[in-house]
């Protein structure tokens, strides 16, 4: 099996994919976080396709695969792509805001002190380390390790490549471990019956002769259902000790459903709502708007020359007194007519 990466790296190409070939031993789902070798390093990238087969030969394999993914959903990468392509970034940029909170899984580097570094002043190899090099080795700790970044911050980037020559000649070791990601997959708890139709009905029967009225409508509502039901469901419905009888008695089962990661899933599109001008909008939309209608075409027999074609207004009011919904009128006013608006809003520093 072979997956379309798209990396944390900015390439020329921004919609460019990498592929790599996936172990017999990892399972890779569009959507999935991933670690890949790019170059002499690991890096993060996201699964946008899986193919079985590839054209080109001597395809380097996946690091690993970050759990519970996928993390994003498949129409949100479609989205991501339009993204890259409209916005002129890379396809993994796009991607980032559509991650939950905590799914990146970041790559730290560990230094510690190797079994040379006691006798860093008679080394059998025949040579001493450096002042500086003795420096940063005094920095790391005795016992235990320290992230190379905040090492790199206490001995100051100038120094950073004496701490390379001690990993180099083997007084320091490095150590590369994945955090691992504080996002978790998202699990529902649904109620079911084993069996439905007229297995229910006795069941329900078989409560009704044990008076357990409230268990008996609980198998009614699920037969009802005809499908599994949220536990949070029922527990609203019939309170949370008939659910655990039901439960302990083994009258239904559970089943554990995954939830789907995309904040758009319930979401409702609600059109806007039309807002009644102020006096004072009311003229300069009015104003704008005639303006408009006035200027000729581009295909108009009468036009003959871009003089008089336009009018410039400045639009005069505090924070908060309607601006904005006059330029959405007068936008509204160009595309009744077959023409097109842009709005340029500036950058506020």
């Amino acid at each position: 099996m072979f997956v379309e990466v798209a990396v944390d790296f900015s390439d020329r190409d921004r919609l460019r994919t990498y592929t790599y070939a996936v172990p017999e031993d990892l399972t890779v789902q569009p959507g999935d976080l991933l670690w890949v070798p790019f170059g002499y390093r690991p890096i993060q990238g996201i699964a946008i396709s899986v193919s079985e087969t590839c054209d080109t030969d001597n395809i380097r394999e996946i690091d690993s695969v970050v759990d519970d993914g996928p993390f994003i959903s498949q129409h949100l990468l479609r989205t991501a792509v339009w993204i890259a392509d409209y916005y002129r970034t890379n396809i993994f940029r796009a991607c980032v805001p559509m991650l939950p909170p905590g799914a990146n899984q970041q790559l730290h580097i560990w230094v510690s002190r190797s079994e040379l570094a006691e006798r860093v002043d008679q080394l059998l190899t025949g040579f001493s380390i450096s002042a500086d090099q003795h420096a940063v080795l005094n920095e790391l700790p005795s016992q235990g390790r320290i992230r190379r970044d905040r090492l790199v911050r206490r001995i100051g980037r100038s120094r950073e490549r004496h701490l390379d020559a001690l990993v180099r000649n083997g007084i320091a070791v490095e150590e590369s471990i994945w955090e691992r990601p504080r996002a978790r997959a998202i699990y529902r708890t649904y109620i079911t019956l084993p069996e439905y139709g007229e297995q229910a009905k006795l069941t329900a029967e078989a409560y009704d002769r044990r008076r357990a009225y409230r268990r008996a409508e609980l198998i009614r509502y699920l037969a009802n259902k005809a499908k599994p039901v949220s536990r949070a469901e029922l527990t609203t419905e019939f309170g949370n000790q008939i659910v655990k009888a039901v439960v302990d008695e083994k009258t239904v089962r559970l089943i554990q459903k995954r939830e789907e990661r995309d904040q758009s899933t319930n979401y409702i599109a609600q059109d806007a709502i039309p807002l009644d001008l102020t006096p004072e909008q009311k003229t300069a939309v009015d104003i704008i708007t005639e303006s408009i209608l006035e200027i000729p075409t581009l295909d108009s027999t009468n036009y003959t020359s871009n003089e008089g074609a336009s009018s410039k207004f400045l639009l005069f009011g505090v924070t908060g007194s309607g601006k904005t919904e006059v330029y959405l009128r007068a936008v509204e006013a160009c595309i009744a007519i077959g023409r097109r608006a842009i709005i340029m809003v500036p950058e506020i520093a």
